[in-house]
């Protein structure tokens, strides 16, 4: 028999409903500092940012299956912006106007 590593480690559950139909969503997290908002709102991004990337590769590359994945729903949801793109894009912009051309 081999050995085992057990690792053990304390999670947090954070949990908040849809709007639309008050179905419970829970978050896991080893985070206990965040406030519960700011947790459920980081993975909120990060879905958005994975249903463009899934979108985007569909598109791009003609796929026709994705597990987990109904494409005629896909096909509805419309693309979510990263809200840091802009900061990010000014960021860059002040720092090449500053070391000049």
């Amino acid at each position: 028999m081999e050995n085992l590593l057990l690792t053990r480690l304390e999670v947090r559950v954070v949990v908040f409903k849809e709007i639309d139909n008050g179905t419970p969503i829970a978050i896991y997290t080893s985070d206990k500092k965040k406030p519960a908002g700011d947790i459920a709102r980081y993975m909120l991004s990060r879905w958005g940012e994975s249903e463009n990337f899934f979108k985007e590769i569909i598109s791009l590359y003609n796929f026709n299956y994705h597990p987990g994945y109904d494409l005629k729903e896909l096909e509805k949801q419309p693309l979510v912006d990263n809200p840091e793109v802009q900061t990010i894009k000014r960021t860059i912009k002040g720092i090449k106007q500053r070391i000049g051309p």
